[in-house]
């Protein structure tokens, strides 16, 4: 029986993939960067060796790879991050692997990549520009490969989807650009079954397959699709130019990137169609593909409920002393909620129930828009709500402290802590005003339409 060798074993498809694969009997040797991280039901699956290893260091996994006959490479940086790390990981890491899979002998090697490498504009999308270049690696290796592109994937806890329903959960639906940019989600289950039915088959050819789900939808129908699937009700779409918004975040992305809660890569999918080729392959599936709303099943609602509050007050009580407040300041901010919260949030104008719906994501997200609200919008719902909460923590007595002693010593470290602070200040208000302004722009022309 060949023992398959699978990278990104700890990911979102590649958790799957590992369980599919010793489901059908496969021995499995999973790379991972640490075994001790992953759920015990999936370390213990019978068959399957977790290897602990770094993609760019082949001495930490060449002795496992070694009795393996196929590789399903599926490890790769994706989201937010600086271009050498996309091209590192992604371009330099295939190559590295692919060097000691032809050492070890290696029959067969399925590469995951990505639709979006036949984006036309891939100038601001670091991470599309790096699977171009491990596509090239792959077929200039010499060993028996296959290359496939799956288009946006979707199912319970999918990242794409967490990603995208932060939009579609607004109050007031934004869409950048005309929202026509045509997408083809598929079912997370299906991707596997494709993967493992690859590897079954020793279908290692040369080939390039696209992998797209049963329906080709516009990127602001998935919208939609997605808020409904997670229970809200229909919203009011606005469109947001992309064109400035897209070189907006390109030209500070450089200096701001780790505080920003998007890039303009990440808008690549609003601006390009991702949909997939006919292939052999897909017409050779002896089952029926998992519908969009089917797959989209899994999301998760996302309302103001106590869960919500909850979450709410964790995250803007780390933005503000770096720590979540406790059970006691968060009784009272429940009870408030409860009292006149609900109440405050459905009758605030759609831009403050934008804002406190960003700024709840993370402290990060807290900060930009807590910056841009300092100076354009201080009477907001968010500001009130932050004030009340740095209020609680105040009065509680398991966190008075957080705002009562100095952070610094000395008076050296005072000034270096306020010279950073504003430095932070700035950046944060700068990154609100390209990504927030648009959206409080369009509100108020919105709200003032007959």
């Amino acid at each position: 029986m060949a023992l398959i060798f699978v990278t990104g074993a700890a990911g979102y498809v590649g958790r799957r993939l590992v369980r599919a694969l010793g489901a059908r009997g496969s021995r499995v040797v999973a790379l991972v960067r640490d075994p001790a991280s992953l759920p015990a039901d999936l370390r213990s699956l019978p068959g399957v060796e977790f290897v602990a290893g770094d993609l760019l260091e082949p001495a930490s996994y060449e002795k496992a790879l070694g009795g393996c006959s196929r590789v399903v490479h599926l490890a790769a940086t994706t989201g937010k991050a600086r271009p050498a790390v996309h091209e590192r990981t992604n371009a330099e890491g295939t190559r590295t692997l692919l060097d000691a899979a032809r050492r070890a002998g290696v029959g067969g090697f399925l590469h995951v990549s990505t639709i979006a490498v036949k984006f036309r504009d891939q100038r601001h999308y670091p991470y599309a520009r790096s699977k171009v270049r491990a596509e090239e690696i792959v077929r200039a290796s010499g060993v028996p490969f296959t290359i496939v592109r799956p288009t946006i994937v979707v199912g319970p806890d999918s990242p794409v989807v967490a990603g995208l329903g932060k939009l579609a959960g607004l109050p007031l639906l934004p869409v950048f650009g005309p929202g026509t940019a045509r997408v083809q989600p598929i079912s997370v289950d299906d991707v596997v079954l494709d993967l493992a039915e690859i590897v079954a088959t020793d279908r290692f050819r040369g080939e390039t397959i696209d992998l797209g789900g049963p329906e080709v939808v516009t990127i602001e129908e998935l919208l939609r699709r997605i808020r409904s699937a997670a229970g809200k009700g229909r919203a009011r779409v606005m469109h947001v130019p992309l064109g400035p918004v897209r070189a907006a975040l390109a030209l500070v992305e450089p200096l701001l990137l780790p505080v920003m809660p998007l890039t303009a890569g990440q808008l690549a999918t609003f601006a390009e169609d991702g949909v997939a080729e006919p292939s052999d392959f897909a017409a050779s599936r002896k089952r029926p593909l998992v519908g969009l709303d089917a797959a989209l099943a899994g999301a998760k609602r996302e309302a103001e409920s106590d869960g919500t509050i909850r979450r709410e007050f964790s995250v803007f009580g780390r933005y503000l002393v770096g720590r979540d407040p406790g059970a006691s300041a968060l009784a009272h901010y429940e009870r408030w909620h409860a009292a006149h919260g609900n109440a405050e949030f459905a009758s605030a104008p759609p831009i403050d129930r934008v804002l406190v719906a960003i700024a709840r994501i993370h402290p990060i997200a807290t900060r930009i828009a807590d910056a841009y609200c300092a100076r354009l919008r201080r009477a907001s719902l968010l500001r009130r709500k932050l004030v009340l909460v740095l209020a609680l923590i105040e009065c509680s007595s398991e966190t008075y402290t957080l705002v009562e002693e100095p952070r610094s010593s000395s008076r050296a470290g005072a000034w270096a802590r306020l010279v950073a602070s504003g430095a932070i200040e700035g950046l944060a208000f700068v990154a609100g005003a390209i990504v927030l302004f648009p959206l409080h722009a369009v509100l108020g022309l919105a709200r003032r339409a007959p």
